[in-house]
């Protein structure tokens, strides 16, 4: 592949910039957009309202930012007013509502559910729910990143919290890479 395919996000430590055991990562926080990146050195801080995701540092969305430069999630992202921006306004009725409503005619589903597997912390934390163009799932992706070839639009994901029973902010869809379970 072309030096612009490899080592994306990340440095190259031999001239075969393509072979992918050449291939380090940045440091958490830190992004490299050079292709030709040959160390650490080369890596870049994210800044001030953006932060580091599988693809890059990403910008807060609409109406948030960071306290600092090197965030690591967006969960970092934080309301410019008091106004609370990564809430999820459904409840479970609701979502499981939708849900039948937009299989029973054949509609793209506004939501995606499913349980956490290994991260599950039993009756405290068990399940996730993403919808698709959340407010929060607006963010400005960069052009390197474009959404994975099966999905069309992204979407922002919450855990739900059995104890305090509300919907935590997790992260974007294409980030987390998570798929529903065929029902």
């Amino acid at each position: 592949g072309s030096p612009s395919s490899c080592c994306e996000d990340g440095f190259s430590t031999f001239v075969d910039r393509c072979s992918a055991r050449t291939c380090r990562s940045c440091p958490m926080g830190y992004s490299s957009v050079n292709p030709l990146a040959t160390s650490p050195a080369d890596c870049t801080v994210c800044a001030r309202g953006f932060y580091m995701s599988a693809i890059g540092c990403l910008q807060c969305p609409n109406h948030t930012t960071t306290n600092g430069t090197a965030k690591t999630s967006i969960l970092d992202c934080f309301a410019l007013n008091a106004s609370q921006v990564c809430v999820l306004n459904s409840t479970w009725e609701d979502i499981l509502y939708t849900l039948s409503a937009s299989k029973r005619m054949a509609k793209p589903p506004t939501f995606l559910t499913g349980g956490l597997g290994k991260m599950m912390k039993i009756d405290q934390e068990e399940v996730w729910v993403c919808q698709y163009d959340h407010t929060c799932s607006k963010t400005r992706r960069p052009t390197n990143a474009p959404l994975p070839t099966n999905m069309t639009n992204d979407g922002f994901c919450f855990i739900f919290d059995e104890v305090r029973q509300l919907f935590k902010p997790w992260g974007l869809l294409s980030a987390l890479g998570l798929k529903s379970a065929p029902h």
